[in-house]
C-alpha cells in the first residue's frame, strides 16, 4: 500500500511486541502501523487516530456481552441467595435466551 507517510523502523523486546499486538487487537486496528501510530499519538498528546467501523462493531458487541454477563450475575446471585430447595429456585426457563 503506497503512502506519503515517513517510514519508522526498529527492534523491540518480545514483551513490548506482545503488548503492541494486544493493543492492536483491543483497539480493533487493522495493522501494526496503525497501532504504532496510535501509541505515538497518545504518547505525544496528538489527535487520536480515527477509529474504524470494525472497532465500533467490536464496542457494540462488547456492550451486548456485558449485558449478558450482568444478567447471568443476577441469576447467580438469586441462586446463591435461595435455600436451593426446588420450590424456591428462580425460574431459569429463559436463561438460554441470554446466549441467542
Amino acid at each position: 500500500m503506497a503512502t506519503d507517510n515517513p517510514k519508522v523502523s526498529g527492534y523491540v523486546p518480545q514483551v513490548v511486541y506482545d503488548q503492541l499486538m494486544q493493543f492492536k487487537t483491543f483497539r480493533g486496528l487493522k495493522s501494526v502501523s496503525m497501532a504504532v501510530t496510535a501509541v505515538f499519538e497518545e504518547y505525544f498528546n496528538l489527535q487520536k487516530a480515527p477509529i474504524d467501523a470494525d472497532h465500533d462493531a467490536t464496542a457494540s458487541h462488547l456492550e451486548t456481552l456485558e449485558g449478558k454477563v450482568a444478567s447471568l450475575a443476577s441469576t447467580v446471585a438469586a441462586l446463591s441467595a435461595s435455600d436451593r430447595s426446588p420450590n424456591t429456585l428462580p425460574n431459569l426457563a429463559g436463561i438460554a435466551e441470554i446466549f441467542d
